[in-house]
């Protein structure tokens, strides 16, 4: 017999043929096996007896496919015989690649090996008339590999775990805080110092509301209010927020500004990440030292995808703060957007984090330029806008709570919220029904005798969602006005449910509230 290489093996019996090729078979590193066209294995050395868990005369005669129960891919699937490499060497007459297959032995171990099988062909017909497998044992490599795996997994974890105690931890100081501020303050309000007591309640609830504000925004599950705005709207809208924050000591300057684009973005997000920057900046600078914001167009090409793997778009528009202060060593730069990381004595560490959530949310990037001693360079990459940019609102504020004489259905499973919402609107006028889950506010306008003429409804609630309420309300009352209300990010099938239904945020105040339902209530003039 001959291999299509050239080499040859005795006839008929496949056996090894004498001492000197038993010899050299014994030493090689790794099985080899010798298996008739049948399928049958007719010879094999000891290297092989010891891979399979099998002893010699267990392998003798034994079919190849004896082995299918016993074999799985990587993946942990089953094997079947027919993608073994010999059954497919003999079958084609063609010499198969390595594969990696695993064999359970008899002691219910699996081997790890990479097998290879040459065809073995007749001198005098040429047909196949067996295959010779070589496989090397790799089960110490694939526990290396699985080790490793599960070490990087632990790892991971207890990063995990780490940043969520970081994040626990900051939450939970900042709120005691509040907490304290209120309980006492309410303490204030019973010994008849009702004022500033009143003030000091209402200032650390707008506290609370920034700081989730600001977790919402690095868990990118802040709502967003986007409008085609222009780059000098945003830098002039920043500027009037920035001159009395600053201080005399902290010089302001702005430019280049070279880019006049528009992007689509939430004005008031991009004015706070802008201002975040620039009070990190003023805080690296105790002494003083300058500011200087300014904007770019940046053109994407080969280059720039190359250093920016997030850079997606055809052009951005960048917007640079850039501070005279001591610089960020570099090994900080990924660290700083961390949320409650901080490297000042005082602080909650959420600004950049804040501003990191935002961009992510917008589409776009920040980077940080800085070196100790020559001063920080951080970048905001919007993409660009085709659109015009939107018409500044000259809307006048309404100074007073307006109120009227319809019937409103308020639908929130939060007890508190509920209450003071009825309140509310009952101090307004309104008639008020209130139910607090969808479920309960069907029964409720099913019974009642008054038409309703504007629904007030929680997205997220136990059972059934606002958005599945309404639709379903609607079959009672169609076209009866509805405003919305949550402090999620709207989730894809909430948005398609909404439909055109506007959406306002929580926490909301009596300003906000009252006067968009008086919007929605009034005809157009």
């Amino acid at each position: 017999m001959r291999s299509r290489a050239g080499g040859s093996v005795s006839a008929p019996s496949l056996q090894y043929n004498d001492a000197l090729t038993r010899t050299l078979l014994e030493n090689v590193p790794g099985g080899v096996v010798l298996v008739s066209v049948n399928g049958v294995i007719v010879s094999a050395n000891s290297e092989a007896s010891r891979v399979l868990g099998l002893t010699y005369d267990e392998l003798m005669q034994r079919h190849v496919k004896q082995f299918e129960t016993d074999t799985v891919w990587e993946d942990g699937s089953h094997c079947p015989s027919e993608a073994y490499p010999v059954w497919r060497a003999i079958e084609t007459g063609e010499p198969q690649p390595a594969t990696t297959i695993g064999v359970r032995r008899p002691d219910g171990q699996i081997s790890w090996a990479v097998f290879r099988a040459l065809p073995l062909h007749d001198e005098q017909t040429g047909s196949v008339s067996g295959a010779i497998v070589t496989f090397l044992d790799i089960t110490e490599r694939k526990a290396a590999e699985a080790a490793h795996e599960a070490l990087e997994a632990q790892l991971r974890h207890a990063q995990r775990l780490d940043s969520i105690g970081q994040l626990a931890g900051g939450i939970a100081h900042d709120f005691n805080n509040l907490l304290q501020i209120i309980i006492g303050s309410v303490e204030m309000a019973n010994a008849n110092d009702a004022a500033n007591a009143l003030a000091d309640i209402r200032a650390a609830a707008e506290r609370a509301s920034e700081l989730t504000e600001g977790l919402l925004a690095f868990a990118r599950r802040r709502p967003v209010a986007r409008g085609n705005v222009s780059v000098d709207e945003l830098v002039s809208g920043a500027r009037r927020l920035l001159d009395p924050l600053l201080g005399k000591s902290v010089q302001l300057e702005y430019g280049p500004r070279v880019a006049r684009g528009v992007i689509s973005a939430d004005l008031h997000q991009v004015e706070q990440a802008v201002v975040n920057l620039c009070l990190n900046a003023r805080d690296a600078m105790p002494s003083g030292g300058k500011i200087r914001i300014g904007t770019e167009r940046v053109l994407v090409d080969a280059a720039f995808s190359q250093r920016h793997a997030w850079a997606t778009a055809s052009s951005y528009l960048a917007l640079r703060v850039s501070d005279t202060g001591p610089g960020i060593h570099p090994e900080l730069h990924t660290r700083i957007f961390e949320p409650f990381f901080t490297t000042k004595p005082l602080g909650t560490g959420l600004g950049l984090s804040v501003v990191y959530g935002m961009m992510q949310s917008h589409g776009g990037a920040v980077t940080v330029d800085s070196k100790p001693g020559q001063g920080a360079t951080f970048t905001l990459y919007f993409p660009e806008s085709a659109a015009p940019p939107a018409p500044i609102s000259t809307k006048p504020i309404a100074s007073q709570h307006p109120g009227g004489r319809e019937t409103i259905l308020v639908v929130e499973d939060e007890e508190m919220i509920r209450r003071l919402v009825v309140r509310l609107l009952a101090t307004r006028g309104y008639a008020v029904l209130s139910a607090p889950s969808g479920e309960e506010a069907l029964d409720v306008l099913r019974g009642s005798e008054a038409s309703v003429d504007l629904m007030f409804v929680d997205v997220v609630m136990p059972g059934m969602r606002g958005p599945e309420f309404v639709r379903r309300a609607r079959e009672l009352y169609p076209g009866t006005p509805v405003l919305f209300t949550t402090g999620y990010e709207l989730r894809a099938d909430d948005g398609e449910a909404r439909g055109h239904d506007p959406v306002l945020y929580k926490p909301y105040t009596p300003d906000q509230l009252l006067p968009r339902l008086r919007e929605m209530l009034d005809p157009i003039g």
